[in-house]
C-alpha cells in the first residue's frame, strides 16, 4: 500500500514547496505596494498616527481626564509593537481597561504574522452598543459608547479610525520583517510535510512488523484455534484487520498535519480551529460527561463490592454447612449450597435495584422505554422459564432425588445426572441421556429406586406358571433357592412366595427378593430368572406357558433333554375345527 502512496506524497509536496515560493514571492510584491501607497499620501504618522489626529485625541483626553461622574478615568494603551496606537478609556464589566489593552495589542500582533493580510479584510461591524472590527471572523477590537463619549467623537467614525490605525501599523511592521515571516512559515510549513511523510512511512514499517510478529508468535501457540479456524483464514483476518488499522491511523495522521499546516498561516487558522473544534468538543464534552460521572461511578463500586463481599461470606458459610462444621437447624447439609445459590440470586436483584438510580441517564425517557419494553419480552416470553425455575425450587427442597439416584420419572428410568433450575437429565441403561424440564417432573410420579433399597432394601418380583401335578411346597422351595443364588438378593429378608392364582390348567406363583443395589436391578433380576430356569428344568418340573397347550401334546414335556433321563416322546398334534 505503501508503495502506491509514496508518488502521490512526493508529488504533493512539490506542488506545495512552489506554492509556498509562489505566496512568498506574491507577498513580497504585494508589501512593497502597500508600503510605497502609504508612503505616497502625504501624511505624516507619529507612532501609527497622524500628529493631527494625536491632537485631537489629546486634547480631548485632557478635556474628559474627569468624566461626568466625577472620578479620573480607568485607561491603558494599546502598543503591540511597543509603539502606542491609541488609548483605552473605562472598564467593560469586570473586565479592566488594562486587559482589553492587553488583548488588543494580542490581537493585532496576530495580524502581523499573516502573509495575506489585506486592509479589505478588516472590517467595522457596527451594533447597538459596540463597534467591532473583525479580521476574518476573530474580534480584534470593540469600540464602546464610552470610549466615544470619552474622545468626543462618534463610536462608529472612531471604530473607522482604528480600523485604518490598526491596518497602517501592522503594514509597517510587517514591511520591516516580511521576509523573516515568509521564512518562518516556509520552514513550518516544510516541517509539517516531512512530519507528514515521515509519520506515514514510520506507520506503516511499525505495523508490518508488528503483524509480522504477531503472526509468528500465534503460530508458536496452542493449536486450539487452529482447530477452529484453518490457519489461511487466520492469517486473511489478520491481514484485512491491519489494513483497517492503517488506515485509520493514516487518516488520523493526515487530519492532524492538515491542521497544523493551516494553523501555520493566520488566513486560514479559522479553518484549522474549526478542524480542531470538530475534535476537542466531544473529546471535551466526554471529558466532563466522564467527570460528572465519577460520584455515581464511585457509588456502583461501592454497592459492588459490598454486595460480592457478602457474597463470599454467604458461600463460605455454605460450605461450612454442607460439610457439616456449622449446623442449623431443619436445613439439611445438602441443601446448603442450593439455599445459598438462591440467596446470592436475591442479593444480585436488590443490587441491580441498587445500583439502577446511578445508570448513565438512568432517568431519561429513552431509558424507561427501553426497560417497560425489555420488561415486557421478559413477562410474555418468559411464562415456561418461570415455571420451571420455581419448580425448580420446590423441587430442591422437597428433594425428591439426589444426584446419583436411580429414579423413574413416568416412563423414563435412569440415573439422575444434572439438576438446574430449568431442567433436570438422567442417563438410562441404554446410555440415553434425557432432559426433563421442572415442571414436568412436578406433575409426573417419580419414584426414587435408590432411597428405597438403602432404606427398605429394594423389593423385586417375577412370576411363574406351573401345573397342578407339581407340589406347591416343592415349587415354593426352588423359587426361594433360585433367589438365594443370586449374588445381588439378600439374604436377610429371605426372599417370599406367594401364589397369586389358580387357573384351570395352572398356578401362578410370584417370588419376591430384596436388594441394595438399585441401579442393576435389571440384571439382578435377569439373573434370578435364570437360576429359576436352571433349577425348575433340574428338577424336572415344566414352566407352563399359556399357549403350550394349544400347539402340542400335554404329555410332550418342553424340558431340555440333558435334564431328562428318558427319551422325550415326539407325539404332537394340532387341533381341528371340529376338535374346537
Amino acid at each position: 500500500m505503501f508503495s502506491n502512496i509514496k508518488p502521490v506524497i512526493k508529488s504533493a509536496a512539490k506542488v506545495i514547496c512552489l506554492s509556498v515560493l509562489f505566496c512568498f514571492m506574491f507577498a513580497s510584491i504585494l508589501a512593497a505596494n502597500e508600503n510605497n501607497e502609504n508612503n505616497s499620501n502625504g501624511a505624516a504618522y507619529e507612532n501609527g498616527v497622524t500628529v493631527e489626529d494625536n491632537a485631537i485625541v489629546e486634547d480631548n483626553a485632557a478635556d474628559e481626564d474627569k468624566n461626568y461622574y466625577g472620578y479620573i478615568e480607568a485607561n491603558a494603551e494599546v502598543a503591540p509593537f511597543n509603539e502606542t496606537l491609541f488609548t483605552i478609556y473605562g472598564n467593560l464589566g469586570s473586565i479592566s481597561a488594562k486587559k482589553r489593552a492587553d488583548q488588543v495589542s494580542h490581537n493585532i500582533k496576530k495580524l502581523k504574522d499573516d502573509m495575506f493580510f489585506r486592509q479589505d479584510s478588516l472590517v467595522v461591524f457596527d451594533e447597538d452598543e459596540i463597534s467591532n472590527i473583525v479580521y476574518m471572523g476573530n474580534i480584534i477590537l470593540g469600540v464602546t459608547e464610552h470610549q466615544a463619549k470619552v474622545l468626543g467623537r462618534q463610536r462608529l467614525e472612531l471604530a473607522h479610525e482604528y480600523c485604518q490605525i490598526i491596518y497602517d501599523a501592522v503594514i509597517k511592521r510587517r514591511n520591516l520583517n516580511i521576509w523573516i515571516i515568509v521564512a518562518k512559515q516556509s520552514a513550518l510549513s516544510l516541517f509539517v510535510l516531512a512530519a507528514m511523510f515521515l509519520s506515514v512511512k514510520c506507520l506503516n514499517k511499525f505495523l508490518r512488523f508488528f503483524e509480522i510478529y504477531l503472526w509468528r508468535k500465534k503460530e508458536s501457540s496452542t493449536q486450539v484455534i487452529n482447530n477452529i479456524i484453518d490457519i489461511e483464514k487466520q492469517r486473511k483476518f489478520i491481514s484485512y484487520f491491519f489494513k483497517i488499522v492503517r488506515y485509520v491511523l493514516i487518516v488520523v495522521v493526515l487530519y492532524w498535519c492538515f491542521f497544523a499546516f493551516l494553523s501555520i498561516f493566520p488566513a486560514t487558522k479559522w479553518i484549522a480551529d474549526t478542524l480542531l473544534g470538530y475534535v476537542m468538543m466531544p473529546l471535551k464534552k466526554s471529558l466532563f460527561a466522564v467527570r460528572n460521572y465519577m460520584p455515581n461511578l464511585f457509588a456502583i463500586i461501592v454497592i459492588v463490592s459490598l454486595f460480592k463481599l457478602l457474597s463470599k461470606l454467604l458461600h463460605i458459610v455454605a460450605e461450612r454447612i454442607e460439610d457439616g462444621t456449622i449446623t442449623i437447624k431443619n436445613l439439611q447439609p445438602d441443601l446448603a449450597l442450593p439455599t445459598y445459590r438462591i440467596v446470592r440470586f436475591v442479593l444480585i436483584i436488590f443490587g441491580f435495584i441498587f445500583i439502577f438510580p446511578h445508570l448513565p441517564n438512568s432517568h431519561s425517557e429513552a431509558f424507561k422505554g427501553i426497560t417497560v419494553f425489555l420488561g415486557l419480552l421478559l413477562s410474555m416470553g418468559s411464562t415456561s422459564i418461570i415455571n420451571n425455575i420455581i419448580s425448580g425450587f420446590v423441587i430442591t427442597y422437597m428433594r425428591p432425588f439426589n444426584l446419583g439416584d436411580y429414579i423413574k420419572i413416568g416412563e423414563h428410568t435412569g440415573t439422575v445426572m444434572e439438576k438446574t433450575s430449568l431442567v433436570t437429565r438422567m442417563k438410562t441403561i441404554k446410555n440415553e441421556i434425557i432432559t426433563i424440564p421442572n415442571s414436568n417432573i412436578m406433575t409426573a410420579a417419580a419414584i426414587n429406586y435408590t432411597v428405597s433399597a438403602k432404606d427398605f432394601g429394594l423389593l423385586l418380583t417375577t412370576n411363574v406358571i406351573i401345573s397342578y401335578e407339581a407340589p406347591w411346597r416343592t415349587v415354593h422351595e426352588l423359587l426361594i433357592s433360585a433367589g438365594l443364588k443370586t449374588n445381588a438378593v439378600l439374604k436377610e429378608p429371605t426372599p417370599v412366595v406367594l401364589q397369586t392364582a389358580l387357573t384351570d390348567t395352572s398356578i401362578h406363583y410370584e417370588l419376591f427378593v430384596y436388594t441394595k443395589d438399585a441401579e442393576r436391578m435389571l440384571f439382578t433380576l435377569s439373573e434370578v430368572r435364570q437360576n429359576i430356569q436352571d433349577i425348575f428344568n433340574e428338577s424336572g418340573i415344566e414352566i407352563l406357558c399359556p399357549t403350550v397347550f394349544e400347539h402340542r401334546n400335554a404329555s410332550n414335556s418342553s424340558i431340555p433333554k440333558n435334564y431328562l433321563k428318558e427319551p422325550v416322546r415326539k407325539e404332537f398334534y394340532v387341533k381341528t375345527t371340529s376338535e374346537n
